[in-house]
């Protein structure tokens, strides 16, 4: 005691919520015992989580085995693409022109 030191304790922080460690594991850690203890609940919870399976995913796989792989990837022709608008606006001329001659 003659050197003035009543006692040496070495401590860090948690590195989770800031506080004072002096535990050989938790500073070895870095870690407290409760921030340990919630670090591997949040973990498995994680993991359960991933294992779940919701009624969207059950919907969206039976969505996907009604509708072959060709149909949802259909590729058109674009001829075909401006044939088509070129039918569907003749079509609206021939309704306006009908309809004008009806009056």
């Amino acid at each position: 005691m003659s050197d003035g030191v009543i006692f040496n304790v070495p401590a860090r922080r948690c590195k989770r919520c800031g506080g004072i460690l002096t535990s050989e594991q938790g500073l070895r850690d870095g870690y407290g015992p409760c921030c340990l203890k919630k670090m591997r609940e949040e973990e498995e919870y994680r993991q359960f989580m991933e294992k779940q399976y919701s009624l969207f995913d059950m919907a969206a796989e039976a969505e996907a085995a009604k509708t072959p792989a060709k149909e949802k990837f259909a590729v058109q022709p674009a001829a075909d693409i401006f044939r088509g608008s070129e039918d569907s606006a003749e079509a609206a001329g021939k309704e306006t022109n009908h309809e004008s001659a009806q009056e």
